[in-house]
């Protein structure tokens, strides 16, 4: 099934076909709920220690509960975990990051322990963010989007000799906005050249999901053209509408995708904030010499930016400054 239809959500307005959602079978959900309880009483265990014990704990108290979770074929809540390690480690003022992944990770464990109370594709997000992947072969039966596609975002990143990228498109006349990932191992080159800033005419399968974003190239023919804007949000308070109602249908997202017109970029203390016309604002989250870089080609002239948004900051990719596409670089 081809979807080709205006939506005035710049995330999603679209449905997967779930008419054959990919499940683990009963064995590996059975390994995973067993893990899910494990993890839960770990996590009771450090609330009842409180926060402030989290910081004397070596690297070996955080590996012995992250390989139980990667035994338990739970290597989404693995990462969870390391993550939780990292704050700790990297930021000085962790605690509420902290409580806040704390949360999610027994927001995900009571809902692996009790699937049957959701959904089929909410049952498929729990799985899929704890550590099911869903693969090429289990999207024969997915719906297909066509549109020309802006792509607003190339990142990659190396773990363990496995790369992946992470490339955020939007569609021209659907304004969906999604993500491609994809991966590959060692010296390995990724199948497509993508660069951030140009545009694709393409067809593009959607995973299954209670709120999909994730994609897969069916086929495409890259375009000449270049990006010169892109659909936005007109404030803040638009993009937090759609973000409340993306997350009352998938609680959890790890990186929500959004475009906002018209925002400032200022500094306050070490920090740097996103302010719409509103003069409201969301704090961003980026390396040092990037806040600086971000700050310097804003110039404090109003701007179009491209972001990620994981419920407590905002990670700027991209700008669009006087007709120009500017791609903001990581480290």
């Amino acid at each position: 099934m081809k979807t080709k239809s205006k939506s005035t959500d710049l995330a999603t307005g679209l449905k997967s076909n779930n008419s054959k959602l990919p499940f683990p079978d009963n064995k590996r959900v059975e390994l995973m709920q067993a893990g899910a309880a494990d993890l839960i009483n770990w996590l009771n265990d450090q609330m009842k220690n409180g926060l402030a014990s989290l910081p004397t704990y070596g690297s070996e108290f955080w590996e012995t509960i992250s390989k139980r979770m990667v035994d338990s074929k739970l290597a989404g809540l693995s990462n969870r975990i390391w993550k939780i390690s990292n704050l700790i480690e990297n930021e000085d003022e962790w605690e509420d990051l902290v409580l806040s992944e704390i949360s999610e990770l027994y927001l995900l464990s009571n809902a692996l322990i009790n699937l049957d109370s959701f959904s089929q594709e909410e049952q498929l997000d729990f799985l899929n963010v704890s550590g099911f992947n869903i693969t090429k072969k289990h999207l024969e039966n997915s719906s297909i989007i066509s549109d020309d596609w802006k792509i607003l975002s190339v990142r990659e990143s190396t773990e363990a000799k496995i790369r992946s990228r992470r490339t955020w498109v939007q569609g021209m006349q659907t304004k969906f906005m999604g993500l491609l990932l994809e991966y590959a191992w060692g010296k390995q080159g990724f199948m497509i050249d993508w660069k951030a800033g140009r545009q694709f005419k393409g067809d593009l399968k959607i995973y299954p999901s209670s709120y999909p974003m994730r994609l897969m190239i069916v086929n495409y023919v890259h375009l000449e053209t270049e990006i010169k804007t892109f659909a936005a949000y007109p404030d803040l308070e638009s993009f937090l509408k759609s973000y409340s109602k993306a997350i009352s249908l998938k609680p959890i997202i790890n990186k929500f995708p959004l475009c906002l017109k018209d925002v400032q970029i200022q500094a306050k203390d070490e920090s740097v904030f996103v302010i719409d016309k509103e003069n409201k604002s969301l704090e961003c989250n980026c390396e040092a010499s990037l806040k600086w870089g971000l700050l310097a080609i804003s110039a404090g002239h109003p701007i179009r930016l491209f972001a990620t948004w994981d419920g407590q900051r905002l990670e700027p990719l991209s700008v669009i400054i006087n007709n120009r596409f500017i791609s903001l670089e990581y480290s």
